[in-house]
C-alpha cells in the first residue's frame, strides 16, 4: 500500500503536533451502545489460516486442474483418433471366423428339379460359405468408397487443426480469467488495507473529539458525528472483508481448489504495468490481433475443412465403391448323395478371391445434389462465422486499448487526488489539535482520503487488467509475459512488451 495510500498520520507525541488539551473534568459523552459498537476498531478476522499463491502459481493449478482446458485438450485426442481412422479406410480388416451348415428337405437344383436334400458343410477361414458359392464375409476384406478414402483425411486433418486452435483459444481465454480473479483478489486487499488505514484515521479524529468534548472545548454533537463516522468507515471494512472472501472463492473455484483454503495474494506495493507498448497505435494492434488470434486460425481451418467436404460431395457419384477380398480356408461336408462318406470327410483348402466396383446416384442423382448444397451452405456459415469472430477481435482490442488509456489517466488523476487530500487531512488535524478547527473537516478530508485510495486502487488494478486483456486480444497467452520473481502484481522489471525490443518494467503512478 505504500504506492497507493499516503502516510499515515503522526502521532500525538510528534514534534510536529501542538500538545493535546487535557480535560481536567469529564463531561457527558455518547457511550457504546452495544459490543459490537465497543469493539469496532478491531477487524473481523476468520479462523481459516491463510494460502498465499502467486500469479505464477495461479497459472501453473489453473493449466493442471481447471476442468474447461482439460476438456478441450481431450477433444484434440478425439480429433487425432478421427484423423488415424480417416487415413487407414484403404487399409484391409481381417474377419476370421467359421461357419457350420445343416439342411434338410426339398432344394430347387438350378435346372429347375426339386430335390429332398440332406447336407451340411463346415467352413473354417471367414464367414458365411455356403454350398457353391463365395466367402460372404472374406477373412481379409478391404471395403470402402475411393472418394471418402481420398477426402476423409483432408477434412480430418482440418478437423485436428480446428480443436487445436480452439483450444489455444480456451487456454487462452480460461488463463486470462484466472488472472482478472486474482488481480480483483488483489484489488480487494488492497481496497481492505485503504479502508483499514482510513478506519485508523477516523478513530484518532474520533478520540481528539470527544477529548475536546470531555474537557468542555467542544460540542458533544461533534462527538458523536465522529464516532458515526467511525462506525460507518468500520463497516466498510467488513464490507472489504466479505469482498475479499468473494474473490478468493471465485479464484479458488477456477482453479479447482477447495474455497475454504482463504487465497491471498503475495502482497508488495501495488504499481501499473506494460505488457504492450503505448507508443503503438491501435490500427496496428489490430493488424497484429488478426495474425494472430487462434479463434481466427480456428475460423480458417473450418472454412477449409468445409471446402473439402463440398469437393467430396461433388465427386462422390465419380468414384466406386470397393471391395476387395480374399479367405484362405477349409471348406468340406456330406449329404445324402454321397452316401457313405462320413461327415466332414471331405475338408480340403479352399481360397476364395472376391473383387466388386459399383457407382452409386443416390436417389437418382438428387440425394447427391441435396448433400453437395448441404455442404456449401456449411462452408458458407463458417465463412460467416470467421468475419463475426474477426469483428469480435478488433472490438476486444480496441476495447482493451482504451480502457488501458482511461485507467491510466483515472490512475494519475486519483494520484494527485490522494496527495492533495492528505495534505489536506494534515492541514485540517493539526487545526484541530491546536483548537482552531472543526471536527467535521477533519471528517470530510478522511472521507476524501478514503474515496481517493479506492479509486486509485481500482483505477491501477483495472490498468494491469485491461494490459492483460490487450495481450491476450493479441493472441498471446498470459503466460507468455516473463518475470524474474513470483509477479505478485503483475510482471516485473524483466518483462518484455511484444512489439519493441525494450524491456519495460513495472512503473509506478506519477
Amino acid at each position: 500500500m505504500a504506492a497507493l495510500v499516503a502516510d499515515r498520520v503522526a502521532a500525538e507525541s510528534s514534534p510536529e503536533a501542538p500538545e493535546r488539551v487535557q480535560a481536567p473534568e469529564p463531561v457527558a459523552m455518547p457511550q457504546p451502545s452495544s459490543a459490537a459498537e465497543a469493539s469496532a476498531d478491531e477487524t473481523t478476522t476468520g479462523s481459516t489460516p491463510t494460502t498465499v499463491v502467486d500469479l505464477a502459481t495461479i497459472w501453473r493449478l489453473a493449466g493442471i486442474e481447471n476442468p474447461t482446458i482439460n476438456r478441450v485438450r481431450a477433444t484434440i485426442s478425439e480429433a487425432l483418433a478421427l484423423q488415424k481412422a480417416a487415413r487407414v479406410l484403404m487399409l484391409p480388416s481381417f474377419n476370421p471366423g467359421t461357419n457350420y451348415h445343416y439342411h434338410s428337405g426339398n432344394l430347387l437344383a438350378s435346372f429347375g428339379q426339386v430335390r429332398d436334400v440332406t447336407e451340411n458343410s463346415l467352413y473354417i477361414g471367414g464367414a458365411r460359405a455356403l454350398a457353391a458359392e463365395t466367402v460372404g464375409i472374406p477373412a481379409i476384406r478391404i471395403f470402402s468408397h475411393l472418394g471418402d478414402a481420398l477426402y476423409e483425411p483432408l477434412a480430418a486433418r482440418q478437423e485436428v487443426a480446428v480443436r487445436r486452435w480452439d483450444t489455444s483459444a480456451t487456454v487462452n481465454s480460461t488463463l486470462l480469467d484466472v488472472t482478472v480473479a486474482y488481480l480483483n483478489l488483489m484489488r480487494a486487499e488492497t481496497s481492505l488495507q485503504a479502508y483499514q488505514l482510513s478506519e485508523q484515521e477516523t478513530r484518532e479524529v474520533q478520540r481528539l473529539t470527544e477529548a475536546f468534548a470531555r474537557a468542555g472545548q467542544g460540542s458533544v454533537a461533534d462527538a458523536y458525528r465522529a464516532r458515526t463516522e467511525a462506525l460507518l468507515m468500520h463497516n466498510a471494512v467488513l464490507r472489504a472483508e466479505e469482498q475479499m472472501n468473494v474473490a478468493s472463492a471465485e479464484l479458488a473455484q477456477l482453479v479447482n481448489l477447495d474455497p475454504s483454503l482463504n487465497l491471498r495474494t503475495v502482497g508488495g506495493a501495488l504499481s501499473t504495468i506494460e505488457l504492450v507498448d503505448a507508443l503503438v497505435p491501435l490500427e496496428e494492434l489490430v493488424v497484429i490481433a488478426n495474425g494472430r488470434r487462434p479463434e481466427l486460425a480456428s475460423a480458417s481451418a473450418a472454412i477449409d475443412r468445409s471446402r473439402v467436404r463440398v469437393r467430396q460431395e461433388q465427386t462422390r457419384v465419380l468414384f466406386p465403391t470397393i471391395m476387395l477380398g480374399y479367405s484362405p480356408g477349409a471348406f468340406g461336408g456330406n449329404g445324402n448323395f454321397v452316401g457313405g462318406i462320413p461327415p466332414f470327410a471331405s475338408i480340403t483348402g479352399r481360397e476364395d478371391y472376391d473383387v466388386w466396383c459399383y457407382w452409386t446416384a443416390q436417389n437418382m442423382g438428387v440425394g447427391n445434389v441435396a448433400q453437395t448444397r448441404r455442404q456449401r451452405g456449411m462452408l458458407g456459415q463458417a465463412m460467416a462465422d470467421r468475419l463475426r469472430v474477426l469483428n469480435e477481435v478488433r472490438a476486444q482490442v480496441a476495447e482493451a486499448y482504451n480502457d488501458a488509456h482511461a485507467f491510466l489517466q483515472r490512475a494519475e488523476e486519483a494520484q494527485l487526488g490522494l496527495e492533495s487530500s492528505t495534505s489536506g487531512f494534515r492541514e485540517d488535524l493539526n487545526r484541530q489539535r491546536s483548537g482552531e478547527g472543526l471536527p467535521l473537516e477533519v471528517l470530510n478530508s478522511v472521507r476524501l482520503m478514503a474515496t481517493e485510495r479506492q479509486d486509485l486502487a481500482t483505477a491501477v488494478v483495472g490498468y494491469n487488467e485491461a494490459q492483460f486483456r490487450l495481450f491476450v486480444a493479441l493472441g498471446q497467452p498470459p503466460t507468455c509475459v516473463r518475470s524474474s520473481s513470483a509477479p505478485q502484481n503483475g510482471p516485473s522489471s524483466t518483462t518484455e512488451p511484444i512489439f519493441r525490443g525494450e524491456p519495460v518494467g513495472a512503473s509506478g503512478i506519477r
